[in-house]
């Protein structure tokens, strides 16, 4: 069963401040090739959540262990014309920060060789960061050189060789037509995972 960590405002003192806790995770439970979903705070982010309605999260990436260093590598548009790499490695702390994240999940492959398949994905993931793709904004799974945060998760484990959703997609009618899309809670209800944070009893 999942379950999310919800980040919630505060009220400091008899002051108007208004401070928002960062979710606070053990880093010492992370490994490289986790998978971390959040649930987002913008306008795109409550638009995923529209159509993902399975899903408490809006938003994935890889997790990339560098030493004492979390990363995590994960898709999200170009916000100008000299931020136009999708493709991000981002602190773990920023990513988690209670500006971006009202609710956090870390999932892990369960598999006899997990460790390997996880680290290869993390790799393909890394890789993706080197090279120049653009943010899919018409979700297209079918384009090479585009790409947006699911399918960035599901192409990195696929091409290290396990497909966590097994070839089924969800089918979408949007303004482009009826296509295959790839939401948040197909990643999430993947047999291939397991939640590990927050811990579950």
């Amino acid at each position: 069963m999942l379950t999310a960590i919800m980040v919630a405002p505060v009220i400091t003192g008899n002051s108007q401040e208004v401070v928002s806790p960062a979710l606070d995770i053990n880093t010492n439970l992370l490994e490289t090739g986790d998978l971390i979903f959040r649930r987002g705070q913008s306008f795109t982010s409550h638009l995923v959540l529209l159509a993902d309605t399975r899903s408490v999260y809006s938003h994935v990436g890889l997790l990339f262990v560098d030493g004492s260093d979390t990363l995590v590598i994960h898709v999200v548009p170009g916000e100008s014309a000299r931020d136009s790499a999708p493709v991000r490695m981002e602190p773990l702390t920023s990513f988690i920060a209670a500006q971006n994240a009202s609710a956090v999940s870390v999932m892990r492959l369960e598999h006899a060789r997990a460790r390997h398949y996880s680290k290869q994905a993390a790799e393909v993931a890394y890789t993706y960061a080197r090279i120049p793709l653009s943010f899919d904004s018409r979700f297209d799974l079918e384009s090479k050189d585009q790409i947006y945060c699911t399918e960035l998760v599901w192409r990195a484990y696929l091409e290290a060789g396990i497909d966590l959703v097994e070839g089924v997609f969800d089918r979408l009618e949007t303004p482009f037509g009826i296509d295959n899309y790839l939401l948040p809670s197909s990643l999430l209800n993947s047999r291939y995972l397991r939640e590990i944070y927050p811990l579950t009893t």
